[in-house]
């Protein structure tokens, strides 16, 4: 609670010395895009995208643990992309920061405490057939991504040896 705080505090410092453009701009730039791809052959590919809003990162958390990072990924390769929650690795900020995907192995107590609707959709999935999507959820203890968003997310798939996704920011949040 303490730590939510002061990162409120910071952030009403950085829109008072900003002068508050960062809201003077009907609404555009706010939300960090992020993408990236994987080619698998020629016409073959796997496409990874996520949006965070800088401001709701550093205010919002899970049960005051884990930061939330949502990655869809589209395959559009001929064949199913298998997912492993044990070997997948998700890393941010120049492999600096290593994400979670295994909620219910990590924290237990936490998991189980959810409704079993929300585990469902949180939990890593097993795998994306060709031609569909399916959001991915990461999740980055709070102590280690205080500071704010990542700047690049490298997702790293024990199916796809030497094939890992740079995912990096599209556009810049809070333009001037």
């Amino acid at each position: 609670m303490k730590t939510k705080f002061w990162m409120l505090v910071g952030l009403v410092i950085a829109i008072a010395i900003d002068g508050g453009s960062v809201f003077a701009n009907g609404g555009e730039g706010k939300v960090l895009k992020y993408g990236g791809r994987i080619e698998i052959a020629s016409d073959e590919y796997i496409d990874f995208s996520s949006e965070i809003n800088p401001i709701l990162f550093l205010v919002n958390s899970m049960h005051g643990r884990y930061k939330v990072v949502e990655i869809k990924i589209k395959n559009w390769s001929k064949k199913k992309l298998s997912l492993s929650k044990e070997s997948d690795k998700v890393a941010f900020d120049s492999n600096r920061i290593e994400g979670i995907l295994d909620l219910a192995k990590h924290d237990p107590t936490l998991w189980d405490s959810m409704k079993p609707e929300l585990r469902e959709v949180l939990a890593y999935p097993q795998s994306i057939l060709p031609n569909n999507e399916k959001n991915v959820y990461v999740f980055i203890p709070i102590d280690r991504m205080s500071e704010g968003p990542p700047g690049l997310i490298r997702y790293s798939f024990d199916s796809l040896p030497g094939k890992d996704a740079t995912i990096g920011v599209l556009n810049k949040a809070m333009k001037k």
